[in-house]
């Protein structure tokens, strides 16, 4: 069974890395900073996580 090659792949970093730009001596740069940035201030920026990580400490 052939993979369909028009779709997207889910994970396009994984599927990047596995890319060869050119030859093995070009580097390839692939940003893994997360898409959405949290606000750092207001209402997106309370964590439950984040907020009971602190309290462990």
């Amino acid at each position: 069974m052939m993979k369909n090659a028009s779709r997207a792949p889910r994970n396009l970093q994984a599927a990047s890395l596995s890319l060869r730009a050119g030859g093995a001596a070009v580097a390839i740069a692939v940003d893994t900073r997360p898409k959405v940035v949290r606000a750092k201030k207001g209402k997106g920026s309370y964590d439950r996580r984040r907020a009971s990580r602190r309290l462990d400490d």
